[in-house]
């Protein structure tokens, strides 16, 4: 992908800056610090989550800009430490070609959500399913073998997604089908 460096420029300058007041540093610095805000949080929920301490954890950056934002999301934290290793952007790209094959398919449908609308969804899912799998097959994948990942086989998962005004939630599908009872 070619980058526009000057059509970047003034997109901040144009979009943040100038409404906002600030200048071209300001914007992009305060971008940067809302970018390591925003991991800082869900580092902190992931961490009540596991019951963590992160004032005793030390923070080891890697893959794509890890490294270009993790002294500011160490001291979001308050990590004591910070370890940067060499290369270590190119941590993503060793992912990316060591992590099995995936990807995703989806469909919207903006309805309020009831039983009904469940079951149709439930149909949407099969037909997606089919659809993936025929994918799959054509790269040279099997049939899912009991809802596990296992290297070489199609594995896949559904859920369905709410969203409105002050409220964000993810939904998944269990092994018994849809259960009302969990929205």
């Amino acid at each position: 992908m070619k980058l526009d460096k000057e059509a970047a420029r003034r997109g901040v300058d144009e979009k943040i800056a100038k409404p906002l007041g600030v200048s071209f540093i300001q914007a992009t610095w305060g971008i940067h610090d809302l970018i390591n805000e925003t991991m800082a949080a869900a580092a902190k929920t992931h961490i009540a989550e596991k019951g963590g301490n992160p004032k005793i954890v030390t923070i080891v950056a890697f893959g794509g800009a890890g490294p270009v934002h993790a002294y500011g999301l160490c001291k979001k934290l308050g990590a004591p430490r910070l370890l940067v290793p060499p290369n270590a952007g190119v941590g993503s790209a060793l992912g990316f070609f060591t992590a099995p094959r995936a990807f995703d398919l989806l469909r919207s449908h903006k309805v309020p959500l009831g039983l009904r609308i469940l079951m149709r969804l439930k149909r949407s899912f099969k037909e997606l399913e089919a659809e993936a799998i025929n994918i799959l097959k054509e790269r040279g994948h099997r049939e899912r073998y009991q809802d596990r990942a296992i290297p070489g086989y199609a594995f896949y998962r559904s859920g369905i997604g709410d969203q409105y005004p002050a409220r964000r939630k993810r939904l998944h599908k269990d092994e018994k089908g849809w259960n009302p009872a969990t929205l």
